[in-house]
C-alpha cells in the first residue's frame, strides 16, 4: 500500500509557467500516484516541457503532458518560460 501524503497539494499559482524535465535520460516516468512504487502512467522525455498542476506532494508534483496527468518528482523539472 502507498504510503500515506500529509503533505497538502499545493495548486501552482503560476498555472501559465511550462516546466521543462531534466537529467532524465532518457525518459522520466510519470506515475499515477505520488511513489517511486506508483502505477506507471507514461513518460515524460528529457527536454520535453510539460504544465504543473500541483505541487509539494513530499517533493512530487502533478503533471500533464501530452494528455497524460500523473506525478513526477520535482527536481527533475525547471520552470523554462510564461505563457502571454
Amino acid at each position: 500500500m502507498a504510503e500515506k501524503i500529509t503533505d497538502s497539494p499545493m495548486l501552482n499559482q503560476d498555472y501559465n509557467t511550462l516546466y521543462m524535465a531534466v537529467g532524465t535520460k532518457p525518459t522520466l516516468t510519470i506515475r499515477k500516484a505520488p511513489d517511486n512504487r506508483g502505477s506507471i502512467a507514461g513518460w515524460l522525455p528529457e527536454g520535453s516541457e510539460c504544465e504543473v498542476l500541483a505541487d509539494n506532494i513530499g517533493g512530487w508534483v502533478l503533471i500533464r503532458y501530452r494528455g497524460c496527468t500523473g506525478f513526477v518528482y520535482g527536481s527533475y523539472l525547471k520552470p523554462v518560460n510564461v505563457i502571454q
